[in-house]
């Protein structure tokens, strides 16, 4: 159980700590610098199977599903990450997987060079990335907490999230301007030029507030198990994973179907897509810099539920844009939201869990990625049906009803707004 004073451990002030301060940790360096590489590979990656797909098909059902597909091995991937984060050198299991990841980015621009590709090609390369992307997540998430003091926790996760949101603010706008520019071959082998980059980054780092790793004798099954008991019999933490759902099953998936809004509302080419996308990331990053420099004042279980309450009515406005303008904007605010809730609450499990569980239950906490494909999915179906505009909203509603139910059934949420 987690003891009755972490939570206000985890949010006492620490003095002199600034927006960047855990970047003056050598090691926390190399991590926060290899991962601008591998998220804006990432990112490229995101915006141009989007479009590659939209073309292919004109279907926003398969562009739905084949950004959701990013995230399925999050269901199977992820959690033996988590086991293999607490059993190996998490460093070395970061360095295999980018490793494999640039492999296979290569051979998809070869084939795309070559006009060869077709749909299921673009299906399979997101789900062979998603899986490479499920395997390393928690072993990131893992080495935060593993290159900085405790205290500088909370700056160190904002900071983790500013590397991710900083790129997405770049790597969506590179990948729609070089779509139109240079091709879509180009960008997949750029994406794997950033992977290696990541590799060699990240060699010389090390972990020096990793507890001491003794080989567990237990099966992978079983060491899985103690992680979701663990999460189970501490209920605080168990209802900060079911908030953690929501984001990825009524707000996220607004950005996989996001080709379909630009050409059918916005009437407009690749590019701007890339643009609106760079929109969510600008307001993104601007609430990552917030936390980084604020967090430790502000963090609460009411501020996350209250930033995941505007998300959703920001989407329902979103979805009845027809100005561009003001898609920038409301995709900005939306993308704050979103990061405000999302950074918050992964300080706050970061601060309860003890670092030789850290691997699994980051595993279970980010499995939420795995409800993308069938929410991208749904969220596509219903744009082919009914159309773009009311699939949008039809989310965001359905945000807003399921996390005031949460609040009002489920004691552990309500009590949230209390840490």
């Amino acid at each position: 159980m987690t003891p009755p004073h972490a939570f206000e451990t985890a949010k006492k002030r620490t003095e002199g700590i600034g927006t960047f301060a855990s970047l003056r940790h050598a090691d926390y360096l190399y991590l926060w610098v290899g991962n601008l590489f591998n998220t804006s590979g990432m990112w490229i990656q995101q915006v141009t199977v989007g479009w590659l797909v939209w073309k292919l098909s004109g279907s926003a059902t398969l562009v739905g599903i084949a950004s959701g597909l990013r995230f399925l091995p999050f269901l199977f991937m992820g959690p033996l990450g988590g086991v293999a984060a607490d059993r190996m050198d998490r460093r070395r299991l970061l360095l295999m997987t980018q490793l494999l990841t640039a492999v296979a980015a290569v051979l998809f621009a070869v084939v795309v060079a070559l006009d060869w590709v077709r749909v299921w090609h673009a299906l399979v390369f997101s789900l062979v990335m998603g899986c490479g992307v499920a395997m390393n997540a928690p072993v990131r998430q893992s080495l935060i907490v593993n290159t900085v003091p405790r205290e500088e926790l909370g700056n160190a996760v904002a900071l983790h999230a500013t590397a991710i949101n900083a790129t997405r603010v770049i790597g969506p706008a590179i990948g729609g301007v070089l779509i139109v520019t240079l091709g879509m071959a180009g960008n997949f082998l750029l994406q794997a030029g950033l992977y290696l980059c990541t590799v060699a980054i990240i060699f010389p780092m090390q972990v020096p507030y990793r507890d001491p790793l003794s080989a567990s004798k237990e099966s992978a099954l079983r060491s899985l198990q103690e992680g979701i008991r663990y999460i189970w019999n501490d209920k605080s933490l168990f209802g900060m994973m079911l908030l953690s759902f929501i984001p990825a099953l009524f707000v996220m998936p607004i950005l996989q179907i996001m080709p379909a809004f630009t050409e059918d509302v916005l009437h407009a080419q690749a590019n701007i897509y890339g643009y609106l996308i760079t929109s969510y990331g600008v307001g993104a990053l601007a609430a990552t810099l917030t936390m980084a420099s604020f967090g430790n004042v502000i963090r609460s279980g009411s501020l996350g539920i209250a930033a995941l309450l505007a998300s959703a009515v920001f989407v329902i406005f979103f979805s009845q844009c027809t100005w561009l303008w003001a898609a920038f904007f409301l995709l900005a605010a939306t993308g704050f939201c979103v990061l405000i809730f999302r950074v918050n609450n992964t300080t706050l499990v970061q601060a309860v869990v003890p670092d030789a569980l850290r691997g699994r239950v980051m595993s279970l906490y980010q499995i939420d990625h795995a409800l993308m494909p069938l929410s991208s999915s749904a969220l596509g179906i219903c744009a082919d049906v009914f159309s773009v505009p009311a699939s949008i909203a039809a989310s965001g509603v359905l945000c807003l009803l399921v996390t005031g139910g949460l609040l009002l059934g489920v004691k552990q949420i309500r009590d949230l707004r209390k840490l």
